[in-house]
């Protein structure tokens, strides 16, 4: 929860950066970011799909840690 005035606002940006990310993505929501391979009629392509996290995750936990560092909302345990 938002401690104060200063709080509120990191978490409105945090929002904010949250849903300029999504719309950098074409408002995804990030479906089909990590996806290994696909196939199209008779061509296929298999990408990296090595489990870690995809462009979209790690771009959308930067935004939203860069929006909140310094406030109480981010656990600072938090490795990005």
């Amino acid at each position: 929860m938002p401690q104060d005035e200063d709080d509120e606002d990191a978490y409105i940006r945090a929002v904010c950066a949250a849903v300029d990310v999504d719309d950098a993505y074409g408002a995804s929501g990030g479906i089909g970011e990590a996806v290994a391979s696909v196939t199209l009629g008779k061509f296929s392509a298999t990408m990296g799909g090595n489990g870690s996290a995809s462009l979209y995750q790690a771009d959308m936990r930067l935004a939203i840690a860069r929006e909140l560092a310094g406030s109480s909302l981010l656990y600072q345990g938090v490795a990005s």
